[in-house]
């Protein structure tokens, strides 16, 4: 039997990196992010209420959880458009 690896997830709100605050947008960051080497759901796949949120599984093993905390921090810090 497989160990289970599903089913734990947060929400996070990555809109401040959208280009365009539109479902497009999202599916534009969405390949943003998989490009930078994260793959996460986005919201718009869950019938959401506005862009820019994405499900951010939690539900595997400490290191590859750290290693896509890693990216998806870097991430948000190049991309973030309110960037002081």
């Amino acid at each position: 039997m497989w160990p289970s690896n599903a089913g734990f997830f947060l929400w996070i709100d990555l809109s401040a990196c959208l280009r365009s605050a539109t479902w497009q947008g999202e599916d534009e960051l969405r390949q943003a992010l998989y490009d930078h080497g994260v793959e996460m759901s986005a919201g718009h796949a869950y019938h959401d209420e506005k862009p820019g949120n994405f499900r951010f599984l939690f539900s595997m093993d400490r290191d590859t959880l750290e290693e896509g905390l890693r990216r998806v921090i870097g991430f948000h810090e190049t991309r973030r458009l309110d960037r002081s």
